[in-house]
């Protein structure tokens, strides 16, 4: 029969059972070419894939494979986006350059 020490013992195993969590990541998709290249931009980890989709779901799937190996903490810091505009020379299709001749 266990003792209540042995029993104490056994409920500290149990209370150190994993926990999952969900977490959020960015990604940031650009063609290039002929294929699509998907970034995590808070583990600098890519992908790629032939569309959209085929991308994220190739980055969800590298993030997850880097998870599982690393020591990493999560959540991790989320990165600060932001936009800005700068002012440029706007170029003009060849149609309109086209067009401007021929006048």
């Amino acid at each position: 029969m266990a003792s209540v020490k042995d029993m104490a013992g056994m409920k500290d195993m149990t209370d150190m059972t994993e926990m999952t969590e969900t977490f959020t990541f960015s990604a940031m998709v650009q063609k290039k070419n002929e294929r699509y290249v998907s970034s995590c931009l808070e583990l600098e980890i890519s992908s790629q894939g032939k569309t959209i989709e085929e991308a994220v779901s190739n980055l969800k799937e590298a993030v997850e494979l880097y998870i599982e190996r690393e020591d990493i903490t999560l959540p991790v810091k989320r990165p600060f986006l932001t936009t800005f505009r700068v002012t440029g020379n706007k170029t003009q299709s060849k149609r309109s350059t086209i067009k401007k001749k021929v006048q």
